[in-house]
């Protein structure tokens, strides 16, 4: 029922009709309000949505992506690796031709072939050292008969490589040793002999097994009339390799030249036995 303005309710039916019409206004623009914020908020959902729907269709997308490069990546890093393991070991065997090359190899055309095959390698390979260049300079002066340069290259392979690698170090003194017993002359032909012992001296100190470095040692010894040491080193390289017979050879000439008969015969038929 309508009120007057003192607050009475009124009777009036235009007031009631009024009031009627205001309640009805005010419930249909409340239910539009309600109705457009509901709106609102299912448009702000859906539009939410859309965007959560985008940015995990791109975060997918994106990952996908991401693992197909890294998929691609991997396959290229196997692909370098197993290129690279593959060129360090001919890199590798190219060195342990050179390496294992020594200066009485120089008479057999395979050998000599083969050296030189791995110095032209050893050469051109981006993954050789400066010792690895080293080395093939060293055996490329040696094959050209440049004894003097090729010693000098082993020198300083020797002092590169001790402590590093003493193998080496022993190695490129043994050939030290080696080229330069075959320099002498007879004007300093006693001074040759003592740097070729010098040498050979090195050599054994970094590998106290190095069979061929007695040997050698041993005939320079014999060369200066230094019988007794010549014998020594026979003898300590037929223990490193009792079925060589070349150690029993030599001694047997170097205790015959000390008038030791009897034990040079057994030397010589020493070397005949293993020699058949």
């Amino acid at each position: 029922m309508a009120e007057d303005n003192s607050g009475t309710p009124s009777n009036n039916p235009t007031d009631v009709t009024i009031d009627r019409l205001f309640n009805r206004l005010r419930s249909e623009l409340l239910d539009y309000r309600a109705s457009a914020i509901t709106w609102w908020l299912t448009a702000m959902a859906i539009i939410l949505t859309l965007f959560t729907f985008v940015a995990i269709l791109g975060g997918y997308l994106a990952i996908s992506r991401f693992q197909e490069l890294e998929t691609e990546a991997r396959r290229y890093i196997k692909s370098m690796k197993e290129e690279g393991e593959s060129g360090l070991g001919q890199l590798e065997q190219m060195l342990r031709e050179a390496r294992e090359f020594t200066s009485e190899d120089a008479g057999d055309p395979n050998k000599v072939g083969r050296v030189g095959k791995a110095i032209q390698g050893v050469e051109g390979s981006p993954m050789a050292t400066p010792l690895d260049l080293a080395i093939a300079d060293a055996l490329d002066l040696q094959l050209a008969s440049k004894t003097n340069e090729a010693i000098e290259k082993w020198r300083s392979i020797a002092n590169v490589a001790e402590g590093v690698d003493n193998q080496l170090a022993a190695r490129a003194w043994y050939s030290i040793g080696y080229l330069s017993q075959y320099e002498h002359t007879e004007e300093d032909e006693e001074k040759r002999w003592q740097q070729t012992i010098a040498a050979y001296n090195e050599a054994v100190r970094l590998k106290a097994d190095y069979f061929q470095v007695y040997v050698n040692r041993g005939n320079a010894y014999a060369a200066l009339g230094r019988l007794e040491d010549a014998i020594a080193d026979f003898s300590s390289a037929i223990v490193l390799s009792p079925n060589d017979y070349g150690p029993y050879l030599n001694r047997g000439h170097a205790r015959r030249d000390l008038n030791l008969i009897v034990d040079a015969r057994k030397d010589f038929e020493s070397a005949i036995r293993l020699a058949r």
